[in-house]
């Protein structure tokens, strides 16, 4: 009986790994290949319009933006897959991106920019909410 309960975890836990992996995989598949154009964006809750046109594209390990000398969202970087979860993509500069929302027409990511540059550890990370609509990417 052990060995049977032994058995039905290890294929438990595969079958757990594999959709992970295959969840991580359908992710990206929405992500690469369309262009995202900012709608709304929200500092710490406030909307602002710092971000207005923005547009954002993926590949399958590096991201660009149309933006240039921004700290929040440099022109370009590398992120990767964070953990299981596949739900939250880490940035080149360490910040975690967290995507509330993903389907072939909306992307929602949620983040606190931490500053790599500020020296004053006091310095509170600001929470963004952007909120991207889908465009086909014609390139």
């Amino acid at each position: 009986m052990k060995r049977v309960k032994g058995i039905v975890l290890i294929v438990f836990m595969v079958a757990l790994g594999c959709a992970d992996d295959n969840l991580v995989f359908e992710n990206q598949r929405m992500l690469i290949g369309k262009k995202w154009i900012a709608e709304h964006t929200r500092a710490d809750g406030m909307p602002t319009d710092l971000f207005k046109g923005m547009i954002l594209g993926f590949s399958p390990n590096t991201y660009t933006t149309n933006l240039t000398d921004n700290e929040v969202w440099p022109a370009f970087g590398e992120y990767t897959w964070e953990g299981s979860g596949s739900r939250i993509l880490v940035r080149d500069d360490n910040n975690e991106l967290f995507i509330a929302t993903l389907d072939e027409s909306q992307l929602i990511l949620v983040f606190k920019f931490i500053d790599a540059n500020v020296a004053n550890a006091r310095s509170a990370p600001v929470e963004y909410t952007f909120v991207f609509k889908a465009q086909a990417d014609s390139d």
